[in-house]
């Protein structure tokens, strides 16, 4: 893992999974700094998919976002996160769906969540954090530039 952003990843992982001072809220506050586009956090329960979602405006997409925070070991259950875009999908008429998420989205569990939102007529995106030589993971990317860190 690049050394570089370690203390990033180490505050994403200290923080709470939830509510919008935690994860999800960070999430939430980075994409409408970067996108432009009003989104809010869904309460607590049933949350059909999403943890995130954009308001509905004439030329914008509908954007969805499903934010997990892993810490190092935690694996990440490939059904649940394909039944979360399924929910999402069945629950609003989405354009993208995302996933944040404080670990790698690896192969073969993202071709398989984008032949999924394919078939269900939706664009994924993976805001991931890659773990390999070189690159700055996705999800440090958007913190930096939403926040200016």
């Amino acid at each position: 893992m690049p050394t570089d952003f370690l203390p990033i990843l180490d505050a994403l992982r200290g923080l709470k999974s939830s509510g919008p001072h935690g994860f999800e809220g960070l999430v939430r506050d980075a994409l409408e700094v970067v996108c432009g586009h009003r989104l809010h956090l869904v309460k607590s329960g049933p949350q059909k998919g999403k943890d995130i979602f954009g308001e509905e405006r004439e030329g914008l997409p509908r954007i969805a976002v499903e934010a997990k925070k892993f810490e190092a070991r935690t694996h990440l259950a490939l059904d649940e996160m394909k039944e979360k875009l399924r929910e999402a999908a069945e629950a609003d008429a989405i354009d993208t769906w995302g996933i944040a998420l404080s670990k790698e989205m690896v192969e073969p569990d993202w071709s398989e969540i984008v032949d999924l939102a394919s078939e269900l007529g939706i664009t994924p995106i993976a805001l991931d954090w890659r773990d390999a030589p070189g690159t700055m993971p996705v999800l440090a990317a958007l913190v930096a530039v939403a926040f200016e860190v």
